[in-house]
């Protein structure tokens, strides 16, 4: 797991265990359903935009997407990963793995980019 994965699970992990009461309240004011966690590659998510009917530039179908990956999954948190390297900012680092892509990241809850970022530039240890 990355940094940005374990950071999040991590803080909403901590916050449901020693937060309870204060999740009550807030949660009969506003309802909201615990977070689950999932990560997805940009292909799974393009896949998932093509097998809905998605016509359209599926880099601007990211409200979409949050919708699919709810339906499908049952998660409203989920990270992003390993866009094509030229829809990327041109200092973004290639995949150790396969040039064609990039080393970045998304991060969105409940249907909203909350960061981006990209990830160490190196080869997985053993």
């Amino acid at each position: 797991m990355d940094i940005v994965d374990g950071l999040f699970v991590e803080r909403f992990d901590h916050l449901n265990e020693n937060c309870k009461k204060e999740l009550e309240a807030i949660n009969r004011q506003y309802p909201f359903e615990p977070l689950k966690y999932l990560r997805l590659t940009f292909g799974e998510g393009i896949q998932m935009l093509k097998e809905a009917g998605v016509d359209v530039d599926p880099l601007g179908e990211e409200i979409k997407l949050g919708r699919l990956v709810l339906e499908k999954y049952n998660t409203e948190f989920y990270i992003l990963h390993r866009f094509p390297l030229a829809v990327r900012p041109f200092y973004t680092m290639p995949c150790y793995d396969d040039s064609r892509y990039s080393n970045s990241f998304d991060v969105f809850i409940r249907g909203e980019e909350i960061i981006s970022g990209v990830k160490e530039c190196t080869r997985p240890t053993s």
